[in-house]
Parts: C-alpha cells; sequence; structure tokens
C-alpha cells in the first residue's frame, strides 16, 4: 500500500547527527506501474532529490512530556488556548493503530485551556528555522496572553 512508504528529506547536515528536527517527511500517494514508479504527495521531491526512506512509529510516551513543556516554557505568561493539527494519515482508525496521538493530546492539555483539533492533509511547522510543508506530523500550538497585573 503506498500510503505506507514515507521518505524522508534531511534539510541539516547530511553527514551530521541525527535532528529529528531537521527532516520534512513526505508520503507516497501511489504507484504509478506503467511508469514503475512513485507518486508522492508533496511536489518538492524532484529527480535529484536525496532522501531517506522513514519507518513510522507510534511511539506516543514523548506526547506528553512535550505538552507539558510547552506549558512550563509560558513562565508568567497565562494559557487561553491550544490547537494541534494532526496528519489525517496518524488516525487510529485510517493508520490501522490502536492508539491515536489525538487522545494523548486532549488527556495531556485536560481542562487548562479550550483545545481545538484539526486532522489535516498537511501540516505546517519550522523545519530548520523556516515554515516548512510537512506530512505524517502533529503539529502543537499553545497561545498564551501576559498575566493581568493586581
Amino acid at each position: 500500500m503506498p500510503f505506507f512508504l514515507i521518505l524522508g528529506i534531511n534539510r541539516g547536515d547530511r553527514w551530521g547527527e541525527f535532528g529529528e528536527k531537521d527532516y520534512a517527511n513526505r508520503l507516497c500517494l501511489a504507484i504509478d506501474q506503467d511508469r514503475r514508479g512513485i507518486v508522492m504527495f508533496e511536489p518538492d521531491m524532484v529527480p535529484g532529490t536525496t532522501f531517506q526512506i522513514m519507518h513510522r512509529s507510534m511511539d506516543l510516551e514523548y506526547i506528553q512530556p512535550r505538552v507539558e513543556k510547552a506549558f512550563a516554557r509560558l513562565g508568567d505568561r497565562t494559557p487561553v488556548f491550544a490547537m494541534y493539527i494532526n496528519c489525517a494519515g496518524r488516525a487510529a482508525g485510517y493508520a490501522g493503530f490502536d492508539q491515536d496521538d489525538a487522545v494523548m493530546i486532549q488527556e495531556t492539555v485536560g481542562k487548562r485551556v479550550p483545545l481545538l483539533g484539526i486532522y489535516s492533509g498537511v501540516e505546517i511547522a519550522p523545519v530548520k528555522n523556516r515554515p516548512q510543508a510537512l506530512d505524517w506530523t502533529g503539529v502543537f500550538s499553545l497561545f498564551s496572553v501576559e498575566k493581568e497585573k493586581d
């Protein structure tokens, strides 16, 4: 099934240490049997693009600490709203998994702030400090305001 083929484009140092934040993953949309090739979802994979074959993982243990870190970074600010944009391919029912990472986000954010969740076809987040269209990702954003002074 083409959906399970993921290719990663490293935007960082090709020979350096692995850095998760350096990668933009790309999903395969279809198999072109006549031309013996693959059809990619994003248009940035052109002839000559260097990529790595990536392995899908649904290890959800990283989610809660990262969300807690986002809340902790607010310092004196008051959180007012959270948003989670998740790749539709990561939805448990669609991807064939028993667990859904969106549920982990809901449980971790709890009743602290209103939470809007969206499944999308493409997510946008920084890769090497530049906005990048991504596939197979979840992007959590936490919005805050300055605390009111007494």
